[in-house]
């Protein structure tokens, strides 16, 4: 006996619309979206006790996973997001920096760290006072130095461990955070600075690159979920390893 399902004509009607919607969207931005499930369930397969460093990470990756589900739905109703952008710039720069201070097993650069957090956030509330960083066209000043300072802070973390004879780089998830950090903002830096060149002729050009480096950053923190953690977060230095060579 066949059994028909009948949906009512609005739902229907917005079924159809949600359907024809995605079909249109590039499929680089389904690929973007998708990828930010991807540290959730490796996180849920690892199933181990996290560390303090996992456990932010894991905040972050929740956190940019709902940011991007919810650009989808205002892209959808074609409503403004611009406050995604300052929920994003705050929450990664925030929880990033948090995890590097983690890692550190000097005292005085652990507080650096920490100090940092504090003081973007008064720059990025003075910025924004002074102008709408949200708004189209607009240049993102404070994702833009969030972007600079991370991308630094990250590429000084991967030396670090790199110089380590105890790490092994692959299996270090602190290794794949920081990676993955370095490519997005590192190869960010100039999209945010330009506000995505709106209503250029090569933004969506543009824009491509900078879902490119989500996906490489949601692929590394998936590796990182799925690597092993040291029993304490802190980067231990070998012999010589402050000195750059």
């Amino acid at each position: 006996m066949n059994t028909i399902i009948y949906f009512p004509p609005i739902f229907r009607a917005a079924f159809e619309k949600l359907a024809n919607f995605l079909a249109q969207a590039p499929g680089i931005i389904h690929i973007s979206w998708i990828s930010s499930f991807l540290p959730l369930f490796a996180a849920f397969r690892a199933g181990r006790p996290f560390t303090r460093g996992k456990q932010a990470l894991l905040l972050l990756c929740l956190i940019d996973m709902l940011c991007e589900v919810t650009a989808l739905g205002y892209a959808y109703f074609r409503e403004p997001n611009g406050w995604l952008i300052h929920l994003l710039t705050l929450s990664e720069f925030s929880l990033l920096m948090l995890i590097f201070s983690f890692w550190e097993a000097d005292p005085n650069r652990r507080k650096y760290l920490r100090w940092s957090i504090p003081v973007f956030w008064v720059c990025w509330l003075l910025i924004n006072l002074a102008v709408d960083e949200a708004a189209p066209g607009q240049i993102n000043f404070s994702r833009a130095i969030a972007a600079i300072t991370l991308a630094l802070t990250a590429g000084y973390m991967i030396y670090r461990l790199a110089v380590n004879p105890q790490v092994v780089l692959n299996r270090d998830y602190r290794f794949w955070v920081a990676l993955g950090a370095l490519l997005y903002f590192g190869g960010n830096i100039f999209i945010f600075a330009q506000g995505f060149l709106a209503n250029s002729p090569v933004q969506a050009f543009v824009w491509k690159f900078h879902v490119g480096f989500n996906i490489l950053r949601n692929l590394a923190f998936t590796a990182a979920m799925l690597s092993g953690a040291p029993r304490e977060d802190r980067v231990e230095p070998a012999a010589d390893a402050e000195q750059l060579v």
